[in-house]
């Protein structure tokens, strides 16, 4: 009998969303504080193809290289 037992076994924390047009969350309400202002880091630390256009669809970093960002506040 041969029988195969791991010697080390490592917990990996990690979540899939299956469904990509589930919980989307609109862009002024995950980078803006309740002041209005932008939260930098996390801004700076979001991976581009997490974000969708207005149609839902997901914006693809390697076809759309470069991406102008522009905020305007309600007075």
């Amino acid at each position: 009998d041969l029988t195969y037992q791991p010697v080390l076994s490592t917990k990996v924390g990690i979540s899939v969303n299956l469904n990509p047009k589930d919980h989307l969350k609109g862009v002024q309400d995950f980078f803006l504080n309740d002041k209005g202002e932008i939260i930098k880091e996390r801004f700076l630390n979001q991976d581009i193809n997490a974000l969708a256009n207005d149609d839902n669809e997901p914006i693809d970093a390697i076809t759309n290289r470069k991406l102008n960002v522009s905020i305007q506040k309600e007075d």
